[in-house]
């Protein structure tokens, strides 16, 4: 990708960088001092028009915010989404082991981006998020965090998972006395509709289908913190049944939506 790339004091003020990044959901817990650190890393990166910067499939080898201009987000050769507002990008994919980009994300116009590599961007993240290749793995760092003075808030798993699936994790967690209220976000595969419906009766907190724009992860990951917020606040240690009742019931909601949406476009598409 042909950029030129300006030192991170030349454009963005330190103070306009710390607010995007306390916008973006995935950073919500972070300290300000977190937040400041990574914000004294990311580098103010001119992207001409035309310009890939991230690639369907391939590793993401950085994380970056879209400040101005505008990109499509591109699935299987598919335009699903043009993103014109401050947005991040590359996270999810940067945050996981061996995982690549779901999406292509390409400039339609000139763009303005803030961008961290993913080494810098995982060495922040290190004390809050933690990452396991694999169901077993994020088992036992649950376990070996349950009483210490950071516990796990949230888990966010992926269906299909070697060793232990993503189901079976539920299932454990759900089923655990120390983890069964737990906040959990399940990524399911598009058109397997019964792989939500499954993981809704299990108990997941909420899901997300692949693919999908960060817009929607940003909002799915706002939701499930805002419950969590909530509980924190009014110092709850565990959800009420009718809590939990009515979270699977919005979730069955939002299944049958979108499998409603999934019929229109294609009775529209034919």
């Amino acid at each position: 990708m042909d950029t030129k790339s300006s030192q991170p004091d030349n454009a963005s003020p330190p103070q306009s960088r710390f607010e995007i990044l306390r916008k973006t959901a995935l950073f919500k817990d972070l300290s300000d001092h977190e937040l400041e650190l990574l914000a004294s890393r990311l580098q103010e990166v001119r992207v001409p028009n035309g310009q890939q910067l991230l690639v369907q499939g391939e590793p993401a080898s950085r994380v970056f915010w879209l400040v101005a201009g505008a990109v499509h987000v591109i699935v299987n050769g598919e335009i699903i989404a043009q993103v014109d507002n401050i947005q991040c990008f590359g996270e999810m994919s940067c945050l996981v082991p061996g995982s690549h980009c779901s999406a292509t994300v390409a400039s339609i116009q000139d763009c303005t981006i803030l961008s961290v590599d993913r080494v810098p961007f995982l060495e922040v993240l290190s004390k809050n998020i933690i990452v396991a290749s694999n169901g077993k793995k994020a088992l036992t760092i649950l376990n070996d965090h349950f009483n210490a003075e950071t516990p796990i808030d949230l888990l966010f798993s992926d269906w299909n998972m070697p060793i232990l699936s993503g189901i079976d994790l539920l299932i454990a967690v759900r089923q655990s006395e120390n983890f069964k209220d737990l906040l959990f976000i399940m990524v399911t595969a598009e058109g397997q509709r019964d792989q939500v419906m499954l993981a809704i009766k299990v108990g997941v907190s909420n899901y997300i289908v692949k693919p999908f724009p960060p817009v929607q992860l940003e909002l799915k990951i706002q939701a499930v913190w805002d419950k969590l917020t909530a509980r924190k606040k009014n110092q709850i240690n565990k959800p009420s049944e009718e809590s939990i009742a009515s979270d699977q019931s919005q979730a069955s909601v939002e299944a049958n939506a979108s499998d409603q949406s999934q019929g229109s476009d294609q009775n529209t598409s034919t």
